[in-house]
C-alpha cells in the first residue's frame, strides 16, 4: 500500500469513527457512556480513542512525508 493508499484509508477511518461518535451522541446525548452499554462493552470513549489514534498515525505519516 503506497503512502497516499494509506493516507486515504485512514480519512476513510476518520470520517467513518466521527459520524459514529455524532450518530451516538445525537441519538443518546452528551453522557451517553454514563448512559447507555454498547455492543461488545464499547462505549463511545472507544470511537473517541480510535478517532484520536488514527488522527495521530495520519499525522505521523504526513510529518514523515515532510522530512522526505
Amino acid at each position: 500500500m503506497s503512502e497516499s493508499e494509506t493516507l486515504k484509508y485512514l480519512n476513510r477511518r476518520i470520517e467513518h469513527a466521527e459520524n459514529r461518535i455524532d450518530l451516538i451522541r445525537t441519538k443518546q446525548g452528551d453522557n451517553a457512556s454514563q448512559t447507555h452499554t454498547y455492543h461488545g462493552g464499547w462505549s463511545l470513549g472507544y470511537w473517541e480513542g480510535l478517532c484520536k489514534a488514527y488522527k495521530n498515525t495520519r499525522d505521523l505519516l504526513l510529518e514523515s512525508e515532510a522530512t522526505e
